[in-house]
């Protein structure tokens, strides 16, 4: 280095204390805490001299440091608002680290950034001259390095420092094998071997495709950029996270698809499977792919009909198409690539070439994307779309966030006005988003993220310092859309919000996306408390004050250890075929004195820790009339309601065995049912505890099933063989109830109507519908529907 040269960093390395010592007399944070605005321009001039000087002598930390304080005054200025507690914090953690930073330079010593491990770097220059000054460089910006003349030492150095990154010129190319086997052979147990990076005072084409088949895409030709030259290695030693990306899988065969689901899951993709090709745009705006993986032939469309509907719309247009076929014909393939698809692939695939393909078309459609700056903020609202909310929901979940920060997701839901038309259904949807958009703004945070996750619902996605703080939030959310729809013109929708905490970084965003959306579902339905937590799947009915001494808990645990209950059945018939299904309904024996009405057997079992006792009470009565019901020669089968308590209890499926295998029976037959929005919180143990039954040739029955959009999405993960609709629906008109039996046999599931206690009269349309009905709603239909034909039931 120069001695001209050296004398200039030298001085610009004394300016930095300075300027950041005007900074702080003039910073706009008082010691009190308060926002002192007529510091602003004398803090933001102060900082663009420190930019300036911090990139003229290479300091890269520095220099962003001090991009990332501006952004946020200025950001904070232009607006005309005063700070909020977030942002006052998000400073004064920039302005420690600031000093940290400066502190560090004009003491010679690296500053160590604590956010990111200190990496090891080896350089190998051509000349003393340029690698003092790259040396010193990298030394400023928090990385250890060691400068080596030749490569006769590298392996000597390599024994006691480990590597990261091997930064070296490119006049040391003709011996990258002999450096390549230096790092082999310590065999040191590393993950991987360090990255390389090369400089070249002549990065010609030549040269560039010698650095590719080295293993390294960067090259930096002389003159180096040092600023340009430390950006890159940060961005190699420390790269941002991004989130996990998602494939939609669209495959008619089962085994196809769900072998595609294996290989992706084992790729780190994030995975949703349809079998229907009539359900694809429905599974894309809910999902937000990064990519679909689709079959060329399949009933009712092809795919290329299916690419040309994506195509067709300016919000998914953009996602990678890539067809996964056992089609060879040539012609046919050049067609496929014609109607938009951006790659074929032919069955049999190797997992290793599927997952770099998928892997490389969603990097370049990102890569893309990011240049043109496509806008993914919802039209009508302003907030941004579900696409935007699911990318930032899968940071959190691979650890975005600090240490002290809780995280939550709520979701707001809004009852559609079924006797609008689509038009002014869309019109009325709009307005009311627009509106609680607008309601809860103020109460948000500048880090906290509104979405537009649906026609109906909004999404937000929160990050607190206390979780008292998120529940109160929720809270104040509800108290102010309450508010102002009470002071709305028309008719006032209902609507629920919803709350799941994240805590493991094990979820994936759309599973969360999709928890949230039950829980504001069930919140929904129970309009008198619209808000619902995370861990209240259910508000239950108040226990009277009585129920709740000490000699009524013993007296329920007593009867339940002692099995004093009895069971009353209620006979379903089928409409359309022969058959029945008895559902064995429990209550406490006369000889306890409780009380037997029907649930409230239930409501006690909760209440004092009893639930798993009654679940297996249950399940053991329901096997031993299965057993009898068969040695009889019947064909009816039995139906018991199990508490959504059970997808958690270990012990219930050897209790299900055992019991099986002491009556010499199998589960066939056997059906029992979860309320749906009990089990919405908790879908991956749900599921699993359903495959669990399926092997047992157990069905499954989801309870008070509300037949929107997001109940059917959960019938598909779940794969239910039946749904008992919630009472609500039971006075539908005959296109709802038309348009609901086709949803729900579109997912290959019987429908039952709920019991006559519960939802009174039936609509007579649900006589075609439905597939089991309780006896004494049969009179009701055959007088709303005489002509109807029941000689399944004569």
């Amino acid at each position: 280095m120069s001695t001209c040269e050296d004398s200039m960093d030298h001085e610009a390395l004394q300016q930095l204390p300075k300027l950041l010592d005007q900074l702080k007399s003039n910073w706009p944070i008082l010691p009190s805490g308060l926002w002192n605005s007529s510091c602003i321009q004398t803090a933001l001039r102060l900082l663009h001299e420190l930019s300036r000087t911090s990139k003229a002598s290479g300091l890269v930390t520095i220099f962003e440091l001090c991009l990332a304080i501006e952004k946020v005054i200025s950001d904070i200025h232009e607006e005309h608002e005063l700070p909020d507690r977030d942002e006052m914090d998000q400073l004064s953690l920039y302005l420690a680290q600031l000093t940290e930073a400066v502190e560090a330079s004009s003491s010679g010593q690296p500053h160590i950034d604590l956010s990111i491990n200190s990496c090891q770097v080896i350089y190998l220059p051509r000349n003393n001259v340029n690698g003092d000054l790259i040396t010193t460089a990298i030394e400023k910006n928090g990385w250890s390095v060691r400068q080596l003349a030749d490569i006769d030492s590298l392996e000597s150095v390599l024994i006691n420092h480990p590597v990261d990154l091997l930064l070296l010129d490119t006049r040391y190319l003709p011996f990258i094998d002999q450096i390549k086997l230096c790092f082999s052979d310590l065999n040191r147990g590393q993950a991987k071997s360090p990255e390389l990076v090369f400089i070249s005072n002549a990065c010609d084409v030549e040269t560039r495709l010698e650095v590719l088949r080295a293993g390294s895409s960067q090259c930096y030709s002389e003159p180096i950029n040092v600023n340009e030259l430390m950006a890159g290695i940060t961005h190699i030693l420390s790269p941002e996270l991004n989130p996990r990306y998602r494939v939609l899988v669209v495959e008619d065969d089962e085994s196809q698809a769900e072998f595609a689901r294996k290989l992706l899951k084992k790729g780190g993709f994030e995975t949703l499977v349809t079998t229907d090709p009539m359900n694809v745009m429905e599974a894309v705006e809910g999902f937000q792919p990064d990519l679909v993986l689709m079959d060329l032939y399949m009933p009712g469309a092809n795919g290329i009909e299916l690419t040309q509907l994506i195509r067709a719309k300016a919000t998914t247009c953009f996602i990678p198409i890539v067809f996964l076929s056992g089609e060879e014909d040539i012609e046919k393939k050049i067609l496929a690539l014609h109607s938009g698809a951006d790659d074929y692939l032919t069955k049999p695939v190797r997992a290793p070439h599927l997952i770099a393909t998928v892997q490389t078309r969603i990097m370049r459609a990102k890569q893309i994307l990011s240049y043109h700056e496509t806008t993914i903020d919802d039209a009508i609202t302003g907030v941004v779309d579900r696409r935007r909310l699911l990318d930032e929901l899968d940071l959190c979940c691979t650890g975005n966030a600090l240490e002290c920060e809780f995280m939550a997701l709520f979701l707001i839901t809004l009852e559609s006005d079924e006797s609008l038309t689509d038009e002014q259904s869309s019109a009325a949807n709009h307005a009311l988003i627009s509106l609680i958009s607008d309601v809860l703004n103020p109460l948000l945070g500048k880090r906290d993220l509104i979405a537009r996750t649906g026609n109906t619902t909004l999404g937000i996605l929160i990050k607190r310092e206390l979780v008292s703080d998120i529940d109160q939030l929720g809270r104040g959310c509800a108290q102010q859309i309450t508010d102002e729809l009470s002071r709305a013109k028309g008719v006032t929708p209902r609507w629920g919000i919803g709350l799941v905490m994240i805590d493991s970084s094990d979820d994936w965003a759309y599973a969360i996306l999709q928890q949230a959306e039950f829980i504001a579902n069930a919140a929904l339905e129970q309009a008198a408390v619209p808000y619902l937590r995370h861990d209240e799947p259910q508000i239950k009915t108040p226990i009277v004050e009585k129920q709740t001494d000490l000699q009524l808990r013993d007296q329920v645990r007593s009867a339940l250890q002692i099995g004093a209950v009895e069971f009353h059945e209620q006979r379903y018939m089928a409409l359309h075929e022969a058959g029945a299904i008895i559902e064995q309904i429990p209550g406490f024996s006369p000889s306890t004195g409780l009380h037997d009405e029907i649930g409230g057997i239930y409501q006690s079992a909760s209440q004092f820790d009893g639930m798993g006792m009654l679940n297996r009470l249950v399940c053991k009565q329901a096997i031993r009339q299965l057993g009898a019901s068969l040695f009889c020669g019947n064909t009816e089968r039995i139906l018991i309601w199990m508490s959504g308590l059970a997808i958690h209890d270990d012990q219930l499926i050897p209790f299900i065995q055992s019991e099986l295998r002491r009556l010499h029976v199998v589960g066939t037959g056997l059906i029992i049912e979860f309320d749906l929005p009990a089990i919405a919180p908790e879908l991956k143990a749900a599921k699993r505890l359903l495959n669990q039954l399926s092997r047992l040739g157990i069905a499954v029955l989801l309870g008070n099933f509300s037949c929107n959009e997001t109940a059917y999405k959960v019938l598909a993960y779940l794969s239910a063989d039946g749904v008992r609709l919630h009472p609500s629906l039971m006075r539908a008109d005959q296109a709802r109830v038309s348009s609901t039996r086709a949803s729900i046999k579109a997912l290959d599931a019987f429908i039952m109507l709920p019991r006559s206690d519960l939802s009174g009269h039936n609509s007579h349309y649900w006589s075609d519908a439905a597939d089991y009905v309780q006896v004494e709603h049969l009179a009701q239909i055959t007088q709303a529907s005489p002509t109807e034909n029941l000689t399944a039931f004569e």
